[in-house]
């Protein structure tokens, strides 16, 4: 029979991450984020305070073995985290049993971090809260936050992933790679278009991608990829960069100038601008678009000698491409969607 006073004395030794004489640490039933872990008293004990002296030293012990464990364990390694508890109602407390939070936390997790224990995680720590409470806000990664921080333990954890791109590089497939593979072996089903416009997308990394689609499914999970041939398609660019990623958390969505090489991702002078489930630009973002659309594009107007000279580079380039013999071994899906490649 559960126990009344405390859910966290129902729970198995087996369920248990870690114990000692006088505490044990198991999950969080709300994790903030992955790996969020609880340290408890063996004893029903109310709070911090009425714990004994060895009680304390027992769950700060606890504490350091589930540091250990879970820098070992996770992937990618926490950047850092946050460790305490709240005493009384007034405080937050919800169980009358006195537990440590031990919370793994990810560079990008919120868009300013500091403060730390003052707010954690607002949107996630009142697990009692209605489903439609506020989303966060919109948030933006740049060079000073670049988007691989942000993006590197969601795509781990994700359930689903949908990936756009205008060209791919091998660089930056070496970079999501252990976390993409982190996730089809949880059996996640991921999703990467790429592009071949101005013929930048490494040969390379089409042979990586179609290894890929075979490796992810003795992985548990599934990968798909595939190729947007502007000539079939009668296109004539290929530009956009979003990523789409759905996990326990919910939904996110990035869209920006980032690009799937090292680079745009990490290092790189780029912008994206994130969003998590239901969070969209309001009436004064749309306005202010509106006002700036016109005038961009009455700067975007090219020289004529400019465009002989952008023609002439096409012609180079198309050479080049040409050159590397690439073609597609399976026939092109409608609007000039290939599914697969080899050299």
């Amino acid at each position: 029979m559960p126990d009344p006073r405390s859910p966290f004395l129902d729970a198995q030794p087996a369920t248990w991450i870690a114990s000692n004489a006088l505490a044990f640490a198991l999950p969080d039933g709300f994790p903030v984020s992955p790996g969020h872990t609880l340290v408890v008293t063996r004893r029903l004990v109310p709070t911090w305070f009425d714990a004994t002296p060895a009680e304390q030293a027992a769950l700060l012990d606890l504490v350091n073995t589930v540091k250990h464990h879970l820098d070992a364990s996770l992937s990618p390694k926490p950047d850092g985290y946050n460790v305490g508890f709240n005493a009384g109602t007034a405080a937050g407390q919800t169980v009358p049993h006195v537990h440590v939070h031990v919370i793994p936390r990810y560079s990008g997790d919120v868009p300013d971090p500091r403060g730390g224990v003052r707010h954690v995680i607002p949107a996630k720590a009142n697990y009692l809260a209605p489903k439609t409470s506020p989303a966060p806000p919109l948030r933006l990664a740049t060079g000073q936050a670049p988007l691989w921080n942000q993006l590197r333990w969601r795509l781990a954890q994700a359930r689903s992933a949908d990936i756009l791109s205008s060209f791919v590089q091998p660089s930056g497939l070496e970079l999501i790679g252990p976390a993409l593979f982190e996730a089809l072996a949880r059996g996640a089903h991921i999703r990467l278009l790429a592009g071949d416009y101005l013929f930048i997308t490494d040969p390379d990394a089409l042979r990586t991608l179609h290894g890929w689609s075979v490796a992810a499914r003795q992985e548990g999970g599934q990968f798909e990829a595939r190729l947007w041939e502007l000539q079939k398609a009668g296109a004539r660019s290929f530009h956009p960069k979003a990523w789409q990623i759905h996990d326990a958390d919910g939904t996110l969505l990035v869209v920006g100038s980032s690009n799937l090489s090292r680079t745009a991702l990490l290092n790189g002078i780029e912008w994206n601008l994130l969003s998590e489930a239901r969070t969209f630009p309001g009436p004064d973002a749309l306005n202010a678009a509106a006002e700036v659309a016109p005038r961009y594009r009455s700067r975007r107007q090219v020289p004529s000698g400019n465009r002989r000279r952008c023609r002439r580079h096409r012609k180079i380039v198309a050479g080049a491409w040409r050159h590397h013999r690439i073609r597609a071994q399976m026939g092109p899906h409608p609007g000039g969607v290939t599914e697969a490649w080899s050299c």
